[in-house]
């Protein structure tokens, strides 16, 4: 079994939280089941809007 822990938000943060668990579940499969050389692109895809691909914010 693996370890837990518990924390403490606000209430109205659990749904955003909530949803930040299942991407980080979602993209650890991915990442697992991508091939060697090709995770960043896999994990990209699945979180990055096709119109942004290759786009970096600037840097100040």
């Amino acid at each position: 079994m693996s370890k837990t822990v518990t924390i403490e938000i606000p209430a109205a943060s659990e749904a955003l939280v909530r949803r930040l668990l299942v991407l980080h579940e979602e993209l650890q499969a991915l990442a697992l089941s991508a091939a060697e050389g090709t995770v960043l692109d896999a994990c990209e895809t699945a979180v990055v809007p096709k119109e942004n691909r290759g786009k970096r914010p600037a840097r100040s």
